[in-house]
């Protein structure tokens, strides 16, 4: 094994952060650009009129940012003369069965987060952004932008382009925990609790992609993954107005119930996609070593 120099280390982890903090850039300069510019038009706006109008366009802001990223990051990668496929690992996964249990880790996931929402105070969970988004706009539209295109770009910034840089100087260990904590740190908004139930998600796929080198398997896990909370969002939001209130005892143990359900699963998942996993060393051209 080759010794990872102690001033690479710190400039690979700070360099790491290039792709995930341009991503988040772009964003942030939309969804600012678009909130000044209808204020600018509408003048006597209130700032919950403000947000309401932005959480309505939301999902075509993200559309506009991942276009943006990609067209720059396909710059670089020409200017560099490197691939970009390479880089983030576009490998098949190691056995076709690796997808039957990335079902299972994706469903156990969302099942995890129940658990989670039960047990993190509610004054850490802010009103989520993206969920008002999603409501929004049409379903498959919603399904299409946060179930499909969003999980694909967002794989490609973090474990492709972050984590494969991060693997090249640093232990694996480290490159997991540290592409698990600025995805949820990105992830937060303006909700501390939101950050700490991706957690689960972000370490889970993380370490699937260290095990299998293929960012295909990532992708269809965290595609299914947001699916499933899309979908079920949707349904909530419609059953809403014709439910009742449930009995407050049941309500808090239903959903740990769920939780620890789907943390079992998840363990048994990701012991399978490990047992699975690629040993062979895979190529490495796409890689930087500098």
């Amino acid at each position: 094994m080759v010794a990872v120099k102690k001033e690479n280390v710190v400039k690979a982890i700070l360099v790491s952060l290039f792709f995930p903090l341009l991503y988040f850039l772009i964003m942030s300069l939309f969804d600012e650009g678009y909130s000044l510019s209808w204020k600018a038009l509408n003048p006597g706006a209130t700032p919950d009129q403000v947000k309401e109008q932005l959480a309505s366009v939301s999902l075509l802001l993200i559309v506009a940012t991942i276009i943006v990223f990609f067209i720059i990051t396909l710059i670089i990668f020409k200017a560099q003369k490197k691939d970009l496929l390479k880089r983030i690992q576009w490998n098949p996964a190691p056995k076709k069965s690796i997808y039957a249990f990335a079902v299972l880790l994706a469903l156990g996931l969302f099942l995890t987060a129940f658990l989670l929402v039960a047990v993190i105070p509610q004054s850490w969970l802010a009103d989520d952004a993206a969920g008002n988004a999603i409501t929004s706009m049409s379903p498959l539209f919603a399904i299409l932008i946060m179930g499909i295109i969003a999980p694909m770009a967002e794989e490609t910034v973090f474990r492709g382009l972050m984590m494969t840089r991060l693997q090249a100087r640093v232990a694996p260990w480290l490159a997991v925990m540290l592409t698990t904590l600025v995805f949820a740190v990105l992830h937060m908004g303006a909700s501390v609790g939101h950050a700490l139930t991706v957690l689960p998600f972000a370490l889970s796929v993380c370490l699937v992609f260290l095990w299998t080198k293929s960012i295909r398997v990532t992708m269809f896990i965290h595609a299914l993954y947001n699916t499933i909370l899309v979908s079920v969002s949707l349904l909530a939001t419609n059953l809403s107005d014709s439910s009742t209130t449930s009995n407050a005892s049941n309500a808090n143990l239903a959903p740990a119930i769920m939780g620890l359900i789907g943390l079992v699963i998840v363990v048994l998942a990701l012991i399978s996609i490990y047992k699975r996993r690629q040993k062979d060393v895979p190529d490495s051209s796409g890689i930087p070593s500098n």
